[in-house]
């Protein structure tokens, strides 16, 4: 069962994948500049686990173990949800060795997408990709070091494509072929999920959307768009067409090798949340742990900078000429901010208060001239993800 469009090898589909692992991913705000980078909804990402099964030969284990992410275009945290999954090549047994293949996929959310269609010229029905990675890391009963995925580059469409100077979006393979411009050298690029208005005129709303001064299509009309909502019916009626999807790229298979505990029990599989340069787990003392985000035993992200390698996870691309940089850590969406705060299914909210050294507030309102993100609210917050929600494999 695979997803045929991206050429998606994994055992599982997506989808089904998504829902394995996770609750519904909530509504998406549009905060920060150019509308990115907007906040998550509540994630519930997990599922039960925690006893672990035995993962054998040839028999793989897979969930979504989300991550928790910064960009570069605003201070914002969001969680993005990310397919990990775990194939035993070896038996697992107390004190030995065993080997699995670790596989799974990336996702660029939706929401970003969304944004990006509406500030550049035209839309964004491609992105050139320069790095998309993320590392498995095992939080607990085995050791050994950690593994890194990369996309694979085979299953990027269209893939490796020279572009000319000018104009942007023209395809060549010999300077001759531009006009007279530089064939540039080839660059990974990858489609987006799009769906495309329809003419009503002859010669309307046809696939090259806007026209060369950067206007709308003319005698577009919008209405698959607008049955999505009215938001994605604006971006038709800007561009032409309107995306529909996340951007999902699959991640090329490594091996992991590893030595089990000796004492038994399992081995938990996740994402790179030990050792992140720049990851504070607060509190701790200023600058560390900004007012912004500080709730007690969650995180404050590191930064992400173009320019950067988007190390132990993260995404680096080009959406229409805008660089997006993308850094993340293992991380859970801490959900919507309740009266006590807590740090699994919520978390306190906040008062953007300097002074308020705690970071939450006592009540759904805040002092004289604050402002508060209130209770039953997504607060931007993402804590350490709970043993339940990695792939947990049994030792033998």
């Amino acid at each position: 069962m695979t997803v045929t469009s991206l050429g998606l090898s994994l055992g599982l589909s997506i989808p089904l994948m998504l829902a394995l692992g996770c609750g519904g991913g909530g509504s998406n705000g549009t905060g920060g500049t150019a509308g990115m980078g907007g906040t998550g909804g509540t994630a519930g990402m997990g599922g039960t686990g925690g006893s672990g099964v035995v993962c054998e030969e040839g028999v793989p284990q897979q969930k979504t173990v989300g991550v928790g992410c910064r960009n570069n275009i605003t201070s914002a945290q969001s969680p993005f949800m990310f397919g990990l999954s775990v194939e035993a090549t070896s038996p697992i047994v107390g004190g030995g060795e065993f080997s699995v293949v670790l596989d799974g996929f990336g996702v660029f959310p939706e929401f970003f997408l969304d944004a990006s269609q509406l500030v550049i010229s035209c839309g964004v029905r491609v992105v050139e990709l320069m790095d998309f990675v993320s590392t498995v890391q095992v939080r607990s009963g085995a050791s050994g070091p950690d593994v890194r995925l990369s996309f694979d580059e085979a299953l990027l469409s269209p893939g490796a494509t020279r572009l000319c100077n000018f104009p942007a979006d023209q395809t060549c393979t010999v300077d001759s072929e531009c006009a007279g411009q530089t064939c540039n050298p080839p660059v990974l690029l990858q489609q987006l999920p799009v769906i495309d208005g329809v003419p009503n005129s002859p010669g309307g709303c046809d696939a090259s959307g806007c026209s060369s001064s950067g206007q709308p299509p003319p005698d577009c009309d919008c209405s698959p768009c607008f049955a999505l909502s009215d938001a994605k019916g604006a971006q038709c009626t800007k561009n032409g067409f309107c995306v529909n999807g996340d951007l999902v790229v699959e991640f090329e298979s490594a091996e992991g090798t590893y030595t089990a505990s000796a004492s038994g029990g399992q081995v938990l599989f996740g994402w790179s949340d030990q050792d992140v340069d720049g990851l504070t787990l607060c509190p701790a003392p200023p600058p560390l742990c900004p007012f912004s985000y500080h709730v007690d035993g969650c995180y404050q992200l590191p930064a992400a900078s173009v320019g950067i390698p988007p190390e132990p996870i993260g995404i680096r691309l080009s959406a229409g000429g805008l660089a997006v940089q993308i850094q993340c850590a293992m991380a859970e969406d801490g959900g919507q901010c309740t009266e006590g705060g807590g740090t699994e299914t919520g978390v306190g909210c906040i008062c953007n208060d300097p002074a308020d050294v705690d970071g939450d507030c006592a009540s759904a309102t805040c002092g004289a001239g604050e402002t508060c993100v209130g209770v039953g609210q997504d607060n931007d917050i993402v804590c350490p993800t709970r043993n339940s929600a990695l792939i947990s494999c049994l030792i033998n």
